[in-house]
């Protein structure tokens, strides 16, 4: 058994797999809070795991609460992955291979697996937004990053005085038919229908630039916590991908014992 974890921003997300690609065994959801130690206590009714593989975009002090967990609980050292110039049957196209984030590096081989030789476009909906171009070729050609719904939101309560007292993170009410509104009566739904049509916009236009430089048709798929929200705004087929990331963390696991 290998456990998965992808520490992201604002969650850590883990999952098991016994030596396949699949995610086949328990998983769960931890969210982090600003300067506070992830609390870890998920893991305790996990048997000792073969490995430990992680990606890891928060900071050193969540990282740093995995390893030290990892150490005392199961006398492991978790493996970090970080962005290669070639693995897993993909081609990096960064100017600097290793400073792609590896939460980006690790969907994009899962999408790679998922539909080989394919032109695919993946869309991670979460505290940040990326959209990245993979050709048929299992080339990386790069992408684009802007803030998500919550940090839009965030933005505006820094930045506006008026709007402080408000509703801002575009999180609270549901469902996204609802907040998405261009024609809100209330600042906080203004808000929240501006944040997430402002996210679903920009998707729009990366994707659309994205097809255009590859002159071929591409398939679109999506991950992140606010994916669900996100797609049933965009215009053409999107598939909803769950736990992408974990998804090529198993697969990068399993190419680097080879």
């Amino acid at each position: 058994m290998k456990l998965l974890v992808d520490i992201g921003n604002c969650r850590l997300k883990w999952a098991v797999t016994h030596g396949g690609d699949d995610l086949d065994g328990p998983c769960g959801v931890i969210e982090l809070k600003r300067d506070f130690p992830p609390d870890l206590a998920q893991f305790s009714p996990l048997d000792r795991p073969a490995s430990i593989w992680a990606s890891c975009v928060a900071p050193p002090a969540v990282r740093h609460a995995l390893v030290e967990y990892a150490r005392r609980k199961w006398s492991l050292e978790p493996v970090f992955i970080h962005a290669q110039k070639r693995q897993a049957g993909i081609v990096n196209g960064y100017s600097a291979a290793k400073t792609l984030g590896s939460d980006r590096w690790a969907a994009l081989i899962a999408a790679c697996t998922l539909f080989p030789r394919q032109p695919v476009i993946v869309v991670d909906a979460g505290t940040a937004v990326t959209v990245d171009l993979l050709d048929g070729d299992g080339f990386f050609r790069g992408g684009v990053i802007f803030p998500g719904v919550r940090g839009m939101g965030a933005a505006l309560h820094r930045y506006t005085e008026n709007l402080a007292s408000h509703q801002v993170d575009g999180a609270a009410a549901a469902p996204a038919e609802v907040n998405s509104t261009a024609i809100a009566t209330d600042t906080g739904s203004a808000i929240a229908g501006g944040t997430l049509l402002a996210v679903a916009g920009g998707i729009e236009l990366a994707v659309a630039r994205q097809r255009q430089s590859l002159q071929a048709q591409c398939r679109i798929i999506a991950t992140g916590g606010d994916a669900e929200r996100i797609v049933p705004l965009l215009t053409g087929a999107v598939e909803i991908v769950p736990q992408l990331v974990l998804r090529g963390l198993a697969i990068i696991s399993r190419w680097s014992l080879r």
